[in-house]
């Protein structure tokens, strides 16, 4: 064997497969935690063309059953009926608060900032537009950041009864990539989260936020906020998951893979950088070990990431409640290392879309 090949597996391949092998074994369900006070909450959600969605996510927040929670919801310039939807719904409960962003101030992140300069609770928490948190979410989340003295929790997003093949592997997929951040946040190194279900004190709300990218109005504050060393935690009960849609055609799949991958060059502070770049790493290098490795031993690369892969979404299949099959598992292996390349090589290149917009 050429003396190249072991230094190449190494520091290109060997890191990743520890990183799997180091979230399996953080990974935990969790008890729902008392709350020792009931403080005022504020939930934000910024909304863009949700008319079809907008329904189902005020019912839901309706539904909550944390009485003493206030909830903004901020138009980003809609085209659609959103707006005058969510001044219907909400019409009379004094408990909604609609806005909308002045004319030339665009994008998630501005409308969250606007609707933030408006908030004086201690505690916000952000969902969007096209969820669905159960009754308990609110409640659940307080409870975790009470118990932990936390400044910023993570909660479990989940892709809501998938309904055939691309939306299962959607599914499979969300599922990974909301195991390794809760595994990472476990760690000590809080690299992925989702705007979906998150919340922050009002020390987070004050610090400043990457407003160049368009997207990340998750992953940056999450960053700011680990830069800043205060206290993170995930929070995974099924009380408090969120549930979102797949996408329904490829190309609206591919332009959120693309927002995805465009966020990761201004990924700070360095070890982040580091752990980011060991998981892209990890699944490019397969496709690089193809054509200058032999044949047999890329097989058995390649099948000791599915199977710790395989492994890791058992585990992650089980306290997130979530069942798929093992034929599907692998097959989200398989297709992973080619559509991670080809979202790194577009990301710089294709201006994704989002909502209507080019962001």
């Amino acid at each position: 064997m050429p003396w190249y090949i072991p230094a190449v597996i190494t520091l290109l391949w060997a890191p990743y497969i520890l990183l799997v092998v180091l979230v399996l074994l953080r990974l935990k369900s969790q008890q729902i935690f008392e709350l020792t006070t009931v403080p005022e909450v504020t939930v934000i959600v910024a909304f863009r063309n949700e008319s079809e969605k907008l329904s189902a996510l005020i019912s839901a927040l309706k539904a909550q059953s944390y009485t003493y929670a206030k909830f903004v919801l901020i138009n980003d310039h809609s085209e659609d009926e959103s707006l005058q939807l969510a001044k219907s719904l909400t019409k009379g409960n004094t408990r909604f608060t609609v806005l909308s962003l002045p004319e030339g101030i665009t994008g998630k992140k501005r409308a969250i900032q606007e609707a933030l300069n408006q908030t004086k609770t201690s505690i916000i928490l952000f969902t969007d537009a096209d969820c669905k948190p159960n009754p308990g979410w609110i409640s659940c989340m307080v409870g975790a950041m009470q118990h932990y003295w936390a400044d910023f929790i993570s909660g479990t997003v989940l892709i809501d009864s998938p309904k055939n093949m691309f939306e299962r592997l959607q599914a499979i997929e969300l599922n990974f990539l909301v195991a390794l951040g809760h595994g990472l946040i476990e760690l000590g190194y809080p690299l992925l989260c989702n705007a979906a279900s998150m919340g922050i004190t009002e020390k987070i709300a004050k610090l400043p936020v990457n407003l160049q990218k368009a997207s990340g109005d998750d992953v940056f504050r999450l960053h700011e906020s680990f830069a800043h060393r205060f206290n993170i935690i995930y929070l995974n009960h099924p009380e408090s998951h969120v549930f979102t849609k797949a996408e329904q055609n490829f190309k609206s799949w591919f332009h959120q893979r693309l927002r995805w991958a465009a966020k990761t060059p201004a990924y700070r502070p360095l070890s982040l950088k580091v752990l980011s770049s060991i998981i892209v790493l990890g699944q490019v290098s397969l496709i690089l070990f193809l054509f200058i490795f032999p044949i047999w031993l890329w097989l058995i690369l390649l099948s000791l990431k599915i199977t710790t892969e395989t492994i890791l979404m058992v585990k992650a299949e089980k306290i997130y409640k979530q069942s798929y099959s093992l034929t599907e598992i692998v097959l989200v292996g398989l297709i992973y290392p080619f559509s991670t390349l080809v979202m790194g090589i577009l990301s710089p290149l294709v201006s994704p879309k989002w909502k209507g917009r080019s962001i």
